[in-house]
């Protein structure tokens, strides 16, 4: 059997990164929190996930900063992105894309069997 592919929760609203976590879980995902953009380096290379969704409102790093990161360093440049935001305006999408996530969604849209879907096309 395989080992369990690793999702890390990056968000700042503890009760959703709470829920998301649960119900990766419950798909049978091993999923861990974040809730500040300091601590996602740390978690990134102690957990090593093969998923993230991440939080652009993050406090202490924004979250397109933490990107930038992800996709500068060569140990986590493939490691693959869903970005999560309250914000679908035009400048910050624009900023979000040219970094390259796998997908881009709005927290108020989130249907969880849509995005469990989606998670397992992603880290196929």
């Amino acid at each position: 059997m395989p080992p369990k592919k690793k999702i890390l929760v990056v968000d700042s609203d503890a009760f959703l990164a709470n829920v998301l976590r649960a119900n990766l879980k419950k798909d049978g995902y091993d999923a861990d929190l974040a809730t500040d953009g300091k601590a996602v380096a740390d978690k990134v290379g102690t957990f090593r996930p093969d998923l993230i969704l991440l939080d652009l409102s993050l406090p202490g790093r924004s979250g397109l900063d933490v990107l930038g990161d992800l996709r500068t360093n060569r140990k986590t440049n493939r490691i693959k992105v869903i970005v999560l935001t309250n914000d679908d305006g035009p400048t910050q999408r624009s900023s979000c894309a040219a970094l390259e996530p796998e997908a881009y969604l709005i927290k108020d849209q989130i249907d969880f069997p849509k995005l469990s879907a989606r998670i397992a096309k992603i880290i196929r």
